[in-house]
């Protein structure tokens, strides 16, 4: 005999455990037609819009601005190993290495 630890008065606690019951086995139905395909365990094609630059690129980048971090962008923009908008570039640098930038322009500037 199955001894449930829900209250048998209160209606919500049951209804939330026939909810959960159900989804257990609508999870497993579409596991056994997804293992029945072959296609279990493979990988889903990601969605979105793919990135211009690869990890690679990115750390490349940030690296030549450790080096030299007087680059300006024209410079930036004309070492980059991809042709991307300087908008690309500050999104992927992040707020740390725009700042750099930043006041590095506004030091040599003044």
């Amino acid at each position: 005999m199955r001894v449930s630890n829900t209250n048998p008065v209160c209606p919500t606690s049951q209804l939330l455990e026939s909810k959960e019951r159900n989804s257990a086995q609508q999870k497993g139905l579409r596991y056994m037609k997804l293992e029945s395909r072959g296609s279990a365990f493979e990988s889903r094609a990601r969605t979105g819009r793919p990135k211009k630059l690869n990890a690679s690129q990115q750390r490349y980048l940030v690296l030549m601005i450790k080096r030299n971090p007087k680059m300006n962008w024209a410079d930036i923009l004309s070492n980059c190993p991809v042709p991307v908008a300087k908008n690309t570039l500050r999104q992927v640098l992040g707020k740390e290495w725009q700042r750099k930038l930043c006041s590095i322009k506004e030091n040599s500037s003044g």
